[in-house]
């Protein structure tokens, strides 16, 4: 009963033009109708009644073309106004019976018999109740109709989705129930949802074949919705980009354990998935973007003491999370001219946003802040194109990240700082004084600043910084050192630690030309993961950014063999 409350008040929540539409797909999937046409290809022209189309046998076992049209939120009860209002309940189930619908991609789909299924996420009222049962009568065959109302979507959601993996025992709906409820504390680490995940994949290999694991992507996809819609409930999105960012990133995972990352069925459930942290990134961007691109847009007055870190951390991880978001939409357009005009844009919004930011953007003050910065030379040079103008935008980028590092040194005696936490920042910023859990001895992030300066013939950055970090800090790069299986379903489902290895104490040549060609002659061979050949390689940004895993060599260095810009020594 319980499991039932949670799944109606649920329902009576979502609305007609996003979520509910969405989320119905999943359920006739999961019912095992073949979808014809949706909502999302045909938003702003006449559906005709017929919101979604669908094929499938009745309960005879006669295959039938099935029309649902689909009324939610302010529309959801059936009423005097729903009912009689233009393009309203009656209006619609005229047009679906009326107007015919025509197919050739099935066979003898045009002659099937037709069902319309009025859905709707409410109930109807007694005073319209024997109008429309009159209309319905007057209108529909016997078996032509049917109504899916709160009552009955509750059972086919709860016995086909939710009862499916979510919940199935009171441990699970505890989980969720917790993870919902504290969405949006501010402290609130997730546990609650790394546990409920964990447990469903479990739930899945005591009876592992096909038809369970496209059920349990789907479950996937339900927790993914179901935590984007109470977000927007709550007026913040952040909860829902941390919590789909863990769901992709564990359910990949799970499909390279499963080796199933060649079966098109698995593919294109996952790739549901993707398309809604897709479809949540276009949100959450369309919504900060404007503001991020101002000047300083990404400074808050609310942090007080803390803006002077809480800025920078915010500005890298907003910087990545575009990153990542371009380099995943860029993935699904085939078609080479749009795809660099689209390109050519998202650099010119990504300078913009460097730019009315640069204070924040050019300051790293966390050794792992390597990350986005290395996300952000390898989208410029996979680009397309890569004009003389980018070329100058990350000499510009690189000179004054190096430049910062050094000048905070002179002020401060610190470095970035090394590892996860941030409380020793805190306690540098609140007490002005250096802390001394403060850890800056070893550094990754300088070694990568350094090797770029190679990249782009910066004979004159390289001696300057050379005379500031030759004898101050231990430069060290990581390599990977598991097995390449192991290594890549790691990648996406822990932040790497043993499964690298590291480079230490690396000298700093007092030739700039014995340098370069040092770095140039150093392994810069790509790693071949399965994902990339899946047509997924955006997918590794998101790891390294999500678990702070330090990117491997060949991502920067392969930048010797793109970067074509001519550079003038300063």
């Amino acid at each position: 009963m319980v499991e039932k409350v949670f799944v109606r008040e649920y329902l009576e929540s979502l609305k007609e033009d996003a979520e509910l539409d969405y989320i119905f797909v999943f359920l006739l999937e999961a019912m095992g109708f073949k979808i014809v046409r949706t909502t999302k290809g045909s938003r702003g022209q006449s559906q005709y009644g017929k919101d979604i189309v669908a094929v499938k046998n009745d309960e005879k076992g006669i295959t039938h073309k099935w029309f649902f049209e689909l009324k939610g939120y302010d529309d959801r009860n059936i009423d005097q106004r729903t009912y009689m209002k233009p393009d309203g309940i009656r209006d619609s189930l005229i047009e679906a019976k009326d107007a015919d619908f025509t197919y050739n991609g099935i066979p003898n789909f045009n002659q099937l018999p037709k069902k319309v299924i009025l859905v709707h996420n409410g109930i109807i009222k007694t005073n319209i109740e024997v109008t429309f049962n009159g209309f319905i009568k007057q209108n529909f065959g016997e078996e032509e109709f049917e109504r899916w109302d709160i009552y009955r979507l509750t059972d086919l959601f709860g016995q086909y989705l939710f009862g499916e993996y979510l919940l199935t025992d009171q441990d699970n709906i505890k989980l969720l129930k917790r993870t919902l409820i504290f969405l949006t504390e501010p402290e609130y680490e997730f546990n609650d949802l790394h546990i409920l995940i964990q447990r469903v994949i479990n739930r899945y290999k005591q009876k592992p074949n096909q038809r369970e694991l496209v059920k349990l992507l789907a479950t996937s996809n339900l927790l993914a919705v179901l935590i984007w819609h109470y977000s927007k409930e709550a007026n913040n999105l952040h909860p829902a980009k941390y919590a789909i960012y863990l769901l992709v990133l564990q359910t990949w995972s799970f499909i390279l354990s499963e080796k199933a990352q060649k079966k098109k069925k698995y593919l294109e459930a996952f790739n549901k998935l993707l398309d809604n942290q897709l479809r949540f990134l276009d949100e959450y961007f369309r919504k900060t973007l404007p503001i991020a691109l101002t000047p300083k847009g990404l400074f808050t007055t609310i942090g007080f003491s803390f803006e002077p870190i809480g800025y920078r951390l915010r500005a890298f991880q907003y910087l990545d999370d575009l990153v990542y978001f371009f380099s995943m939409s860029n993935a699904f357009i085939h078609d080479l001219s749009e795809l660099t005009t689209y390109e050519n844009r998202q650099k010119e919004e990504i300078k913009l946003l460097v730019k009315n930011n640069f204070d924040a953007l050019t300051c790293p003050i966390m050794d792992n802040q390597l990350i986005p910065i290395v996300h952000l030379f390898s989208f410029f040079s996979t680009c397309q194109e890569m004009s003389n103008h980018d070329g100058e935008f990350l000499i510009q980028y690189l000179v004054k990240c190096l430049d910062q590092i050094c000048i905070r040194y002179k002020t401060k005696t610190i470095l970035p700082l090394l590892g996860t936490e941030i409380e020793p920042l805190i306690n540098l910023e609140i007490n002005g004084e250096r802390p001394s859990d403060y850890s800056d001895g070893s550094s990754l992030l300088i070694n990568v600043l350094l090797e770029l300066t190679a990249i782009f013939n910066l004979e004159w950055l390289y001696v300057q910084c050379r005379e500031v970090f030759k004898d101050l800090v231990n430069l060290q790069v990581l390599y990977p050192l598991a097995d390449l299986d192991e290594l890549e379903i790691s990648l996406f489902s822990k932040p790497l630690d043993q499964e690298y290895y590291a480079e230490t104490s690396i000298s700093l040549p007092v030739s700039f030309e014995d340098f370069k060609n040092k770095t140039r002659n150093k392994d810069r061979n790509p790693v071949v993961f399965k994902t990339n050949t899946a047509g997924y390689g955006f997918l590794k940004i998101s790891a390294h950014s999500f678990y702070r895993s330090e990117p491997f060599p060949f991502e920067w260095r392969q930048l010797f063999d793109r970067v074509n810009v001519q550079i003038v020594n300063h």
